[in-house]
C-alpha cells in the first residue's frame, strides 16, 4: 500500500508484508529536486524498515539519490550516495555506496561501467561492477 500523507512538502508512506513469512516493511520519503545543467538529481529524504516478526529485528535503511542524465539527448537514469542499513538488536549493520558514472577524467575501462556499487558489512566488503554490453 502506498499513499501521498502530506502536499506540502509532499511525503509519501508505504508499507508491504509477506504474512506467512512475517516480514513486514514500511518508510516514508520525500524529494529535493535539482536540475544539473544536462541532468536532473532527486535527493530521497526518509527511511524505511524492514521488520522480521519472529525475530523481533528492525533493520532501519536509507535510501540512494537518483539522477535523469542527459535530459536533452539519450535519457538514462542512475542511482548514487551512500545508503545504509541498521539493526540496533543484532548490532548487524551495512554502508551500500552508489557510485555514480564518472563525467571528465575517467579512464576508458570507466566509462563502459554503468554502475559500482560497495557494500561493507560487519563482515565482509564486496564490490559489484555492473558493465555495459
Amino acid at each position: 500500500m502506498a499513499e501521498q500523507v502530506s502536499h506540502h512538502p509532499p511525503i509519501s508512506a508505504f508499507y508491504a508484508e509477506r504474512f506467512n513469512k512475517k516480514i513486514q516493511f514500511n518508510a516514508h520519503i520525500w524529494t529535493k529536486s535539482k536540475f544539473l545543467g544536462m541532468s536532473i538529481g532527486v535527493h530521497n529524504i526518509g527511511q524505511g524498515c524492514v521488520s522480521c516478526l519472529d525475530y523481533d529485528e528492525h533493520y532501519i535503511l536509507t535510501f540512494p539519490n537518483g539522477y535523469g542524465r542527459s535530459v536533452l539527448t539519450v535519457p538514462w537514469v542512475e542511482l548514487g550516495r551512500e545508503c545504509n542499513i541498521n539493526c540496533s538488536k543484532t548490532g548487524y549493520s551495512a554502508n551500500i555506496v552508489f557510485h555514480t558514472k564518472p563525467f571528465c577524467g575517467a579512464r576508458s575501462t570507466e566509462l563502459l561501467l554503468l554502475h559500482r556499487v560497495v557494500v561493507s558489512t560487519n563482515y565482509c566488503y564486496l564490490v559489484f561492477l555492473c558493465v555495459s554490453t
